[in-house]
């Protein structure tokens, strides 16, 4: 392990192109080796794409870490993103991985809305699950939710926020929220 609690970077194992429903295609990304103990790690977004250093989080030498760009995300395909681009969808896109990979059971780890898809995955599949690792756990509560699109964020990511804003056609913050 180097400085900083990251293994070292090692190139891809494999990588594949795995057609989902709705016309998507998901770009999946193998690490480590291929006999070694499976994890599948969800990323955050939803936007967001596989993070630089995720295969670093586990050990090379003994796990074959599955990564996956989410529908709408990094390296993925499609023509219109946002067909069939939901939550179900994204947790049977991990089902569909599993099985086009040939992996009777994994680990999953997920990090914020990737925490979400992770509980998702096993409580849907429990039988195919090892066990799991939630990160930053996002889980889509109406508090969490407000916080993250009615303003809370903007205080954290204040010109982040003016772009949604933006795209949202100049949204503002509610009422209460004025001034923050």
């Amino acid at each position: 392990m180097q400085r900083g609690g990251l293994y070292t970077s090692k190139p891809p194992i494999a990588e594949h192109a795995i057609d989902v429903s709705g016309g998507h295609t998901l770009h999946v990304v193998e690490y480590g080796v291929a006999m070694g103990t499976t994890v599948v790690y969800l990323h955050g977004g939803p936007g967001g794409g596989i993070p630089e250093d995720a295969h670093r989080l586990f050990d090379p030498a003994e796990h074959r870490v599955i990564l996956f760009d989410q529908r709408g995300c990094g390296r993925y395909k499609c023509a219109d993103r946002l067909r069939e681009n939901d939550t179900q969808a994204l947790v049977e896109d991990v089902e569909t991985i599993r099985v086009e990979l040939g992996i009777e059971q994994w680990f999953v780890m997920g990090s914020s809305y990737g925490s979400l898809l992770a509980a998702l995955y096993a409580a849907r599949h429990p039988s195919r699950v090892q066990g799991c690792l939630l990160h930053g756990v996002f889980l889509g509560s109406r508090a969490e939710l407000a916080w993250l699109y009615e303003g809370g964020a903007a205080a954290f990511y204040p010109e982040g926020w003016l772009h949604l804003e933006a795209a949202l056609g100049g949204r503002t913050l509610p009422a209460d929220r004025q001034g923050e």
